[in-house]
Parts: structure tokens; sequence; C-alpha cells
């Protein structure tokens, strides 16, 4: 009696195969990977890029709206407060004890701190340059030429670091910024830089540079300092 053939030999085949081609697409996928961790810049098509873009701008004009209303209220410029449960860089003792001018209270602005997506932003630098890395930040030592009285008076500024190129050229697109502004961002974190009621105007202040002359927001790449080589997207506040 003839033994009958087996049936299941051409299957196996098959799934070495498939085995082979998963093998092969696991090794080209972790390589995609290694090289997009070397570098920190990830390959966002330009719809991630525009809508990335887009939350940032979105949040920033939230937070914007925020200090508008608490102004409309009655807080001063030096009361205003971005103190929150994230981030403990930003307790103004200048500001109402009730919480009115809390940009991130319920009784002041009315918003939630919420933290940067993470996929808008460029890991690649080095540790000693992760300058408020994942985190909004906020300034009142900085302005912008040709917006308020720069020559005299610093804006209330928010401003997110360690922007993707590709986010950061959607934004000034959107800005109408023709060219990557280079300036000097001149900030050093947890060294009296951030915003706690406190303005200064010195003759580093102005981010001098005449793509950014009248604009409100943008992107620039800082050129010098511990934050060189950053991307730093900015929104002004309050223009004084």
């Amino acid at each position: 009696m003839f033994n009958r053939p087996k049936k299941y030999n051409k299957q196996s085949g098959n799934a070495l195969i498939i085995i082979f081609v998963a093998i092969a697409l696991f090794a080209a996928l972790s390589f995609a990977l290694s090289q997009g961790s070397r570098t920190g810049e990830s390959d966002l098509s330009e719809q991630q890029a525009s809508l990335l873009a887009t939350e940032i701008l979105d949040y920033s004009n939230a937070i914007r709206n925020a200090v508008r209303q608490i102004k409309i209220q009655g807080c001063q410029d030096e009361e205003i407060s971005f103190e929150n449960s994230a981030v403990t860089l930003y307790t103004n003792a200048g500001s109402p004890a009730d919480n009115t001018c809390h940009v991130f209270h319920p009784s002041g602005g009315g918003q939630v701190y919420l933290a940067p997506n993470r996929s808008a932003l460029n890991t690649g630098l080095s540790s000693e340059t992760n300058l408020y890395f994942g985190e909004w930040s906020f300034f009142g030592r900085h302005c912008i030429a040709d917006i308020g009285t720069c020559a005299t008076n610093a804006h209330l500024m928010l401003n997110l670091s360690q922007i993707q190129d590709a986010v950061c050229n959607e934004i000034n697109d959107r800005a109408n910024i023709a060219a990557l502004p280079l300036v000097n961002w001149d900030v050093s974190k947890t060294a009296t830089s951030e915003f706690t009621g406190t303005y200064t105007v010195n003759a580093g202040t102005e981010l001098t540079e005449a793509n950014l002359d009248s604009r409100t927001f943008g992107c620039f790449r800082d050129n010098a300092g511990d934050g060189d080589g950053h991307n730093v997207f900015f929104q002004i506040l309050i223009a004084r």
C-alpha cells in the first residue's frame, strides 16, 4: 500500500516564507527606528506637522485668551501667575491669594496645564541642552521689535523649546516668517529666568532678527548659550 502524499508540505513552505518576510520587515523597522533615535527627528508627513502645529497654536491661544480674561477682571501685568502642579517654577508671591490672577486655576483663567505633545519635539539634542524640554515656559524678559514699546519693556511670552524642524517650519508658514530666524534666547532654567511677576529689560532681551519683527508668534532657532540648536516656539501673551 502506498502512503498518501503529505498535503502540508506546500503549506509549511509558505509559512517559512512568511516568517522570513516578517523577520526582514522587523529588521527594517528596527533600523528605521534606530536612525530616528540618533537624529531625534522623526519623518513627519506634511499632514502630521500641520496637525502638531495646530495643537501648539490652539493651546497657546487658549493661554493668551486666559491672560486677557484675567486682565479684564482687574489683574495687573505683575500679578499674573502661571503656577501649576506640573512645573514648580512659576510661583508669583505678588499674585492675589484668592487665585483670581492665576492662569491655571478655576478662580482665574480657568485653564488646565497640559503637557505638550512629545511627537512635536526633537529628542536628539544632548542632555545638556534639554532646556525646558517637554514643558511650556513663561518669561517676562524678551520682546519683539515693532510690537509695544520693545525699547523699554519686555513682553510676557509663552515658549516651547526643542520643536521638530517640520513643525517649526509649519508654524512659520502660518506666521508669514520667510526664513528660520537665528537669535540668542538667553534663558537659564531655574535661574530667575521664569516669570514670577517681574519683567526685565536689558540689551540682550530683544529677539533681534528682522524676520521676527512685528510677529506675535512664530518659531526661531536659539544660536547661543544653554539652548544652542533648539527650535523655540513663542507666543506673545501681553505686548507691553
